[in-house]
Parts: C-alpha cells; structure tokens; sequence
C-alpha cells in the first residue's frame, strides 16, 4: 500500500529531524519549571535575601561563618553537601539523557517500516527521564 509507506516515511522524517531536538528542550523547560516552582515556592524565605541562589547561599554561608559554633559548623558541612549532592544528580540525569537519545537514534530504523512501538516507548522513558 502506497499510502501507508509515504505515511511512514513521512513519520521516519520527523521522527529523525526531532530526536535530538525534543528531549533537550524538554529537559532545559523541565529545568527551568524546578527553578521557578521552588523559588515560588521559597519565595516568601528567601525573598528579602537575594534575588539568586548563590547569593542567597553566599549570604547564609557569611552569617554561618560569623557564629563560630559546633551548630554552624554542622549547617555549613550539611550546605555543602547539599550543594554537591544536587549538582551530581543533575549531572547524572543530563548523562541519562544523553544516552537515551543515542539510543533513540536506533530506534529510528523501524520507524519508516511501520514499526512505532519501541519508538513510542522511547518517547516515553524521555519524558519520564525529563519528569
């Protein structure tokens, strides 16, 4: 059948054009929503402080430092644990990523043969990955 084999092919070209294209920009908005619900969310805390986050964590960091006590010190290795903690989980889900879309790219050969499940299921874990 002459339709279903342009249709498809139709679907393999867009599907090539978007792999690489789709999950990063769903993974930079996914981003960007984290950053604007939690300064939402912290926004009454936080506030008054700064208007980023490492001012806001240079700021806490320099009222810490100027108590020096066994509590402050404890907040100061905890901050900075955190802060570490946060930037390698990032790292690791950008890496995540970035093996899911060379993965993504294998998937591309069935697309144009009609074959679209394994693709879709690949949409899927991207955006569960993104989420």
């Amino acid at each position: 059948n002459i339709k279903n084999t342009c249709i498809n092919v139709l679907k393999g070209f867009m599907a090539a054009s978007l792999v690489t294209v789709v999950p990063q920009r769903l993974y930079s908005l996914c981003v960007a929503l984290q950053g604007t619900f939690s300064y939402e969310l912290l926004g009454g805390f936080i506030g008054a402080t700064s208007s980023t986050v490492a001012g806001t964590g240079l700021s806490v960091i320099v009222a810490l430092a100027s108590d020096v006590s066994l509590f402050s010190l404890f907040f100061i290795i905890l901050f900075g644990y955190c802060t570490v903690k946060v930037v390698f989980a990032n790292i690791k889900r950008g890496g995540i990523m970035l093996c899911q879309i060379a993965v993504g790219s294998l998937y591309l050969f069935g697309v144009p043969r009609g074959y679209t499940d394994g693709f879709y299921s690949w949409c899927k874990q991207v955006i569960a990955t993104c989420l």
